[in-house]
């Protein structure tokens, strides 16, 4: 079962997790590849996203290709978004409950790399299950003892669901490549 945090009160009355829980957070990222960490994106922000979205983005949601948006699957696209209100606040790029968990996990060594929207459109056949980072040293076999070499983090616009689709994870797939596509899946709902 995939691990759920959220803020304590007081963590909520600091403005971010403490040490233990930090820790803890970042301990399953390490072994499972994946968390959900809830209520630290303040809702009203999401809603403006999600609208913003639909106002400046909206030529990309005709379902043809456009050069200047990555097609990642059938009837999905990865499209980056100009950090730009409302994207420019830090709780959707920079997110302040987050980066002490990746400090933690990566030892104070990360890049934050790219801000983009993945857009399901609809009728979108369900992906194939596929490792969103590539493997850094295939023919070593090294991967597994190595720390991680990129992190996604996902913040959706849209409830994560069955009516609206939802991200399938293998947990520990990270780990264990070779047997990824044979491991059990999950499919979490993310508000």
């Amino acid at each position: 079962m995939i691990s759920r945090i959220a803020p304590s009160e007081a963590e909520r009355g600091f403005g971010t997790f403490s040490g233990d829980a930090v820790e803890h957070a970042a301990r399953q990222l390490r072994v499972d590849g994946a968390l959900i960490l809830e209520d630290i994106v303040d809702a009203a922000l999401i809603v403006q996203a999600r609208l913003a979205f639909g106002k400046m983005y909206a030529r990309y949601l005709d379902g043809n290709k456009h050069d200047d948006a990555l097609k990642i699957g059938g009837r999905r696209l990865q499209i980056t978004v100009d950090l730009e209100p409302p994207f420019d606040d830090p709780q959707l790029f920079a997110n302040p409950w987050i980066l002490p968990i990746l400090n933690a996990a990566l030892d104070k060594d990360f890049v934050l790399g790219a801000c983009v929207v993945v857009c399901s459109l609809p009728d979108a056949p369900t992906q194939h299950f596929h490792r969103d980072g590539g493997i850094l040293f295939p023919y070593r076999n090294l991967d597994k003892v190595l720390p991680a070499a990129a992190i996604q983090v996902a913040i959706p616009l849209l409830e994560m669901n069955d009516v609206n689709g939802t991200t399938a994870l293998s947990l520990g797939s990270h780990r264990n490549a070779d047997r990824a596509a044979d491991m059990a899946r999950i499919e979490p709902v993310v508000r």
